[in-house]
Parts: C-alpha cells; structure tokens; sequence
C-alpha cells in the first residue's frame, strides 16, 4: 500500500509541475497578446474613424465579419450614422482581454473582447471591439459604437 501512495504522490506531483510549467507559459503569452491587440486597435480605429469610410474597416474585417456585413447589406447606412458623431478627436486606451489556443484544424488562434471610450466632435462613445487573429495577424471580428450622440439619428430612422 505504501508503494502505491508513493507512486500516487508522485504522479500528482508531476501533474503539479506540468501545470505551474503551463501556467508560467500561458500568463506571459496572454498579456503579449493582450498589448499587441490593444495596439492593433490605436491603430486601426483612427483610420476608420478619420472620413468613416467604410473600406477602413472591411480591410481589417475578419472572414466572419464580412459575410455579416454583405449579408445585412447594411454598411454605408451604418457608417452614414457614424459620421454623424464627427471626426475622432481622442481615442483611450483600449481595455481588454484575449482568449487564445490551439484548435483542431484551426491551428493556433485567438479572440480579444476590448473596449475603448473616444471622444469625437459631436460627443462622447464607447467602442466595442472584437479582434480575432489567426496567422500571426488581427482582423476586426465586431465593430460596435455606443453613444448618445446616435440616439437621434436612430429615432429618424
């Protein structure tokens, strides 16, 4: 019986190292990910934001993005609505996280969920962004403004 609980201990042991191993792995990676998203976006945002040219941001769309916006047909007006908050006068620091890992078939990829509070001509908004990266590169998977700026707009409509 002693034997067994040796060796039980000592697999559970080796199950404790494999996981502080991982761990010491994966925390460094995520907030690496985290920054690169979050620098991705002080990029990207000012550059969709600056005429609301809806190219900007099907440039950076995801494949999933894409399909959406065809299928909805629906682009120019929602960026008609955005241009009503003016152009982008302060973009914050985008906060956020990001899940990642290796998928059957997909290989290594990754989702981040941030939003960012901007301040535009009109008023204020807060940007939520989904980037999703797969190959080594971000791609804008959501796009979406809240502000009070919009409500009027959305009344007329």
């Amino acid at each position: 019986m002693k034997k067994f609980f040796t060796i039980l201990g000592g697999i559970f042991a080796a199950m404790i190292v494999i996981l502080i191993i991982v761990i010491a792995i994966a925390i460094p990676r995520a907030i690496k990910l985290e920054h690169k998203g979050a620098a991705y976006i002080q990029v990207a945002v000012p550059k969709i934001a600056k005429h609301w040219n809806p190219r900007e941001l099907t440039d950076r769309a995801s494949p999933g993005l894409l399909s959406s916006l065809r299928r909805h047909k629906q682009v120019d007006r929602l960026f008609a609505l955005f241009r009503q908050l003016g152009t982008l006068r302060h973009l914050g620091k985008p906060k956020g996280s990001v899940y990642s890992g290796d998928f059957p078939g997909g290989g290594y990829e990754a989702v981040g969920n941030y939003t960012v509070q901007a301040e535009f001509a009109k008023g204020a908004a807060t940007i939520d962004i989904q980037l999703y990266r797969t190959g080594g590169s971000w791609q804008i998977n959501g796009f979406y403004i809240n502000s009070s700026v919009l409500l009027p707009a959305l009344e007329k409509k």
